[in-house]
This record gives C-alpha cells, structure tokens and sequence, in this order.
C-alpha cells in the first residue's frame, strides 16, 4: 500500500528514472505474484503507471503491467526480475544453453517476449520553438566572441528547425528564420576562417529566402571569403553586388555610406588573406591504389594462407622495408558513433562545421545533399524514427554495425543469400577474389559462440531481439513474409558475436597546439573483411589509420619473405606488462597471445635501453666493440664503421621526430624510414630509440589521415 501511495504521488511531478526504478521493480515484482494468483490490479493503479511511463521513451509491459523502458539495460533489468519473480531462471538458462543456433536463440527469446514486452518509439521532433530560443543563444554567444558555441548553437536550431518542402531542390515555401540561422552560421565560419563552409551557408541562406533588402550583408561575407581563399577576382564581383545591394537596400544615407566605405576598404585588401597559421604537411604517397588479384585491397607483395593453429593469415612474399602501404580497404559498412552524429557526416565520416540536417529527425547531420541523400535512400530510411533508441550507450558500438549490417540490405537479401551460407563457425574455403563488398565475407567471420558463456549469449540475442522489435516500428518489414524478423534477429545476434573479435574503430587526430597536446578519438565503427584476417602480435609490424571511413595499413618495421604481418588487437608490450596483455586477449578474443614478445616476456617500454647493441648482419649474433670476427659465423666486421652509420640514423631519427613535432609528415618519413632501416641492420631491437622511431612514423601516418584541428 505504502508503494502504490508513492507512485500515486510520484505521478504528478517529473521524475527520473533511477529515483523510482527500484520501487517500481519492487512493486511490479509483487503485483505479477498477484496476478498469477488471479487478483486484478485495480484500473487507478494502472493509469497511474501508464501516466509515469508516458514522460519517458518506451515501456515493457509485464503482464498487465507497465514498467519503465528508457534503455536496453532497463529491458534487460526488467525481464531478469519477472524471471526472478516467477522462479523461472534456472529452467530458462537450461532450455537457453540446450539451443544451437542464432536462429533458436533468437525464437526462443522472441516467443517467450510475446505479450509481455512492447517498447514504445520516440522520435526527436523538429520544434521552430526550440530552433529560435537556439538561433538567440547563438547570436549571444557570436557577440561575446565564443565562436565555438555560438556555431554549436546555430547547429542546433538548423537540427530543430522543420525544413520547408524542397522541389529540385527550391524551396517551395521560403523560411526566412532558416535563412537568418544560415545567415550569421556563415559569419561564424567566416571568422573560424571556414571559408569554402561560410560560402555554402551564405548560397543557403538565399535559398531559404533571405531578405534582398539586407543581401549586402551576404555580399560582404561572401567576398571576404573568397579573399581568403586567394579567389581576388571573384571577391571583386561580390563586392560590386555588394555595392549594388546597398544602394537598394532602403538604407538611410549614413547606413548606406558606412557600408559603402566597407566595401571600398576591402577592393584595397591584398587578395591573400587565407589562414597562415601551423598546417600539416601530409604524405602525399597514400593517394595510390593497391591491387592484389588474391584480393583486391592487398598489395601485391602480401598473400592470404593458412597457419596452423592462426588459422588464415596474411604473409609477406617477398621482403618488405618500413613505411610501405600494403593495404587500403573500403569497410563493409560503417556506423558513426552517436555521440558524433551532429558533428560528423553518417556517410563519408568527414567533421562538419555547418551539418545538413535530417528532414525529419532532429539527431543525425551531413556534410551535403548527396551525403544526406545518400543515407534516407538506405539505412537512415529506417534508423531515422528510432534514432532515439540508438543512442543508447548500453547497446555498444557493435551492437549498431551489426543493425547497419541489416539496414544497409533488404529483408529479402538475407534470406536468398544465407540459404547459401552455413551456420555453424566451422573451417571456410577461402573465395578468390576475397572482396571486401561480398557479404559471405563478413558472415562468415568467427563469432566465437561456443566459447561464450549461457549469460553472455543469452544476454546478446536479447540485445537482438530488442534492435528487431525497433525494426518492427519502421517499415523495414513491410511485405516481408513471417518469420522475417526472426531471421533478421539471427542474423544481427550472428555479428553481435563476429564484430566484437573483429570490427575496428576508425580514428580522428584531434590535433592541439602541438603534438603532445594532440590525442586520437573514436569516431566510428567499422567492419573490413580483409583487414581482419591479419592475426594479433604484442610487437606487430603494421599500424593502420584512416581517411573517412577507408583504412590504410602500412608497415612500421621490416617483414622478411614469408614471414606473418601482424597488426595489434590494442596491446602492445612496450606499455603492457605480458600477463595483463594476455589476460585481455584472452577475455575477448580467446586466444593465449604466444607472440615474441610474450615469450621472451620482453621489458617495457620505461625499461628498455637507451644505449645501443651492434649485432653481426649475417648471424644476428650480439657484438663486443672490441671484436673484429663474429665468433658465431666468423664473418669479418668494421664495427666502427658499423657505429657510426647507427649514430648519424639515430641523428636522422632526431630530426625527423623535430619534423613530425611541426605536423611535416613529409619531411619525417624519409628519414624515420631510412633510420629504422639502419637499426635494424646493425642494433639488437627492442631498443628505446628504435621504438621511438616507430612511434616518429606511426605519427607521419596519423597526420595524413582523418584530422580535426583543436584550436
């Protein structure tokens, strides 16, 4: 009685979640034991509940029921306590773990949600209320000089603000609130010296019907963009319209003087105004495809085989130095994470100043048109309405590419394409060409069930089953036949499983003042077939980075013919100690790492000499500085000469570390490439200076890809 008193009273104030959620457990946990007795709850109670569960973004009705849904983790919370509740665990997780197959997990969990879960979908709406109080706050903002919140400000009006109909891309309707948010975006940009942004906000603004009384305004951002971006003769056009719009503006005499005299100032500007502050000098080698007829994304140098006990590898044909490109991959598909959805374009994962919204939802951003065509003609056709849903941190990055897996294809896709595919993760004949777009390539990718857990499967085919029920509300099931949803359930459940060992993040370079105030940031999610063949070494021999969503692997020490290229699962043993390393791997990718570096249980990186061994070039033996013959394969040695190549590689390692500290890539990598040549010739590695080389050229890398300058 005390609970239902308190829920009455909690039903007519704005409460959180997690203020009553135990109460509510408590109380629903008690009324199901109820209804299983044939007791009724009584109709106030239940509309006090439905009252409660209207404030937030679905419900899960137990029984007859209703319980707060506002993530999965709440959905999950939820049926683990009705399991509880009805003594129900122990014959459930026996039933779970006696299923084979995605397919029987997924069936098993829908049929037993039937009637007793339903999750209600809220959308972001658009609201002109909300886009106003935003277009204010900006204008604060820009007059204070914060240009950075004044442009998040204009951001969100334009997410809020619902778009007049578009007919060949005319509005039909002009908005002129829009047209005033494009309008002083584009003074924000102007100032970020944004130009080429500043530009397409100016040309959208007078879409959206900006007043042609006040388009001088316009002109004048428009020619000191083009100023800066060195265009001299186009910014004097802009400036004669600009003076032209003056004089038919409706100005008083003095307005129209003081703008007149703007105007002549900046005939008078140097054309050249552009940016002159630190820019980075990327490698400009990486524009080059790759080809491999075994598959495409690889260079020609590398081969797909099998090892035993590694399964199928990537391995060098013929000796390869540091520094060489040997893959670029398109993925699969990509997600871009959702706490960068206003800040990144969904399709080509380039940061955006001035975003092109949603038309309907008011969360997702693109960098244009086509990008934003691109998507609400594919997956956002339908992640648009539960978008919402998705930004749910208890889902987890794998969870949404493995529901973009499903969304970027029909329904029918899958069932004319899995019917050829086996469901078991037994060995897989390698396709040639192994292509990166073939889907069987990523099916087929190990999920590793058999090594997981009753709780951990049980928990991820409820996480499909929760992502297919959202499905449900769009219209990706329109015309399906039955059973659709429980193959879809499968098949996301499938990559819920693979992506995890498999997918990779793609990356930003938030760059600072300086390098060292630099740091990288996850901006996506996504799947690449052939750049997950290549196996985990705590010592790897490759490093990858990316431009948009495409990746680059590269080499950062030499390979020997035949010898594995080795990529790093995100352990590394120059910053790891080996049983934490292992450990880790272990947990996620089960397998026991047997690399060098965990056998030799190689020191890290704080511990590492900082003087350097020379070593024999012919055996590798380790050399005293008095010896003249190698006493392992007596091959005669000029050790002083042997020293003082590795002294002026490590000067070059020196400079070229000063180069990469000023963002040059291109300056650096030469010499990082030749010094690490050079130690690996005559100096026994690991060795400080050798790996701070690798670090130098990591850099170069970094600076060539996805970048986004701090300040």
């Amino acid at each position: 009685t005390g609970s239902i008193v308190v829920l009455i009273g909690l039903s007519t104030q704005c409460v959180s979640t997690t203020a009553i959620k135990s109460l509510l457990l408590t109380f629903i946990g008690h009324q199901c034991g109820c209804l299983r007795k044939g007791f009724e709850l009584a109709p106030s109670i239940l509309t006090t509940l439905c009252n409660i569960s209207d404030r937030i973004t679905g419900y899960l009705v137990l029984s007859k029921v209703t319980m707060r849904v506002e993530s999965f983790m709440d959905l999950y919370d939820g049926l683990m306590d009705h399991l509880k509740s009805t003594n129900a665990v122990e014959k459930v997780s026996k039933d779970f773990k006696n299923l084979s197959t995605d397919y029987d997990r997924v069936n098993y969990l829908m049929t037993k949600l039937e009637n007793l879960a339903e999750i209600k979908v809220n959308i972001t709406q658009k609201s002109s209320e909300k886009a106003v109080q935003s277009r204010l706050l900006g204008n604060e903002y820009f007059k204070h000089g914060d240009m950075v919140k004044s442009l998040s400000e204009y951001n969100k009006s334009l997410f809020y603000s619902p778009l007049p109909t578009l007919m060949d891309d005319k509005v039909i309707e002009p908005d002129t609130s829009i047209a005033f948010t494009y309008a002083n975006r584009a003074a924000v940009l102007l100032e970020m010296q944004q130009y080429e942004c500043s530009l397409s906000d100016i040309s959208e603004a007078c879409k959206y019907g900006y007043p042609n009384n006040q388009m001088y305004k316009l002109f004048e951002r428009k020619a000191k963009c083009l100023l800066g971006l060195s265009k001299s003769h186009e910014a004097m056009s802009a400036i004669e319209e600009g003076i032209k719009s003056v004089y038919g503006s409706g100005l008083d005499e003095k307005w129209q003087s003081q703008w007149i005299k703007k105007f002549k100032i900046m005939l008078k500007l140097h054309p050249n105004i552009a940016n002159s502050g630190k820019q980075v000098y990327p490698l400009k080698f990486l524009d080059s495809e790759v080809k491999n007829p075994q598959a495409p994304s690889l260079s020609s140098v590398l081969g797909i085989t099998c090892i035993q006990g590694r399964g199928r590898s990537i391995v060098a044909k013929e000796k390869i130095g540091p520094g060489v490109l040997v893959m670029t991959e398109n993925p699969y598909t990509h997600v871009l994470l959702p706490q960068h959805w206003r800040t990144h374009c969904s399709i080509c994962l380039s940061r955006i100043y001035n975003p092109v919204p949603c038309l309907t939802c008011s969360n997702v951003g693109f960098c244009s048109n086509e990008c934003q065509k691109k998507a609400l003609k594919g997956f956002h056709s339908y992640e648009c309405i539960i978008s919402n849903h998705l930004f749910d941190e208890d889902l987890g990055k794998m969870a949404l590419l493995a529901l973009r897996i499903v969304t970027c294809n029909e329904p029918t896709f899958f069932d004319s394409v899995c019917s050829d595919l086996k469901t078991d993760e037994g060995e897989i004949s390698l396709p040639i060409p192994y292509l990166s777009s073939d889907y069987s390539n990523v099916y087929n990718i190990v999920g590793h069930s058999s090594d997981r857990s009753v709780g951990d499967l049980f928990k991820r085919t409820l996480m499909a089953v929760y992502l297919v029920e959202l499905l449900k509300r769009t219209s990706y099931f329109k015309g399906s036949p039955d059973g659709s949803s429980i193959r879809i359930g499968s098949i996301i459940l499938r990559h819920i499983q693979n992506l995890a060992c498999n997918a990779h993040s793609v990356t930003e370079l938030c760059l600072g003042k300086s390098l060292q105030e630099s740091h990288e940031l996850d901006i996506a999610a996504a799947v690449y077939p052939t750049l997950s063949l290549f196996n985990h070494s705590c010592d790897p021999n490759v490093v990858r980075f990316f431009i948009g969503p495409k990746a680059f692997v590269l080499t950062i020490k030499s390979v020997e013919k035949g010898q594995e290229v080795v990529d790093s699962y995100g352990c590394h043993y120059a910053v790891q100690p080996r049983e934490e390393r292992q450990t880790k791997l272990e947990r996620q990718y089960f397998f026991l790492c047997q690399c060098p570096a965990c056998v030799g249980d190689w020191p890290l990186y704080s511990k590492l000499s900082s003087q350097f061994q020379v070593k024999c070039t012919s055996c590798h033996h380790l050399l005293c500085s008095t010896e003249e013959i190698c006493p392992s394969c007596s091959k005669k040695l000029d050790l002083s000469h042997h020293e003082h190549l590795v002294k002026s590689a490590v000067l070059d390692a020196e400079k070229a570390l000063a180069f990469v500290l000023k963002w040059d890539a291109k300056s650096s990598y030469n010499l990082a490439v030749s010094s690490l040549k050079t130690f690996e010739l005559y100096c026994k590695t690991p060795w400080s200076t050798y790996n701070n080389c690798q670090e130098v050229l990591k850099q170069c890398f970094s600076l060539s890809g996805n970048i986004f300058y701090l300040n």
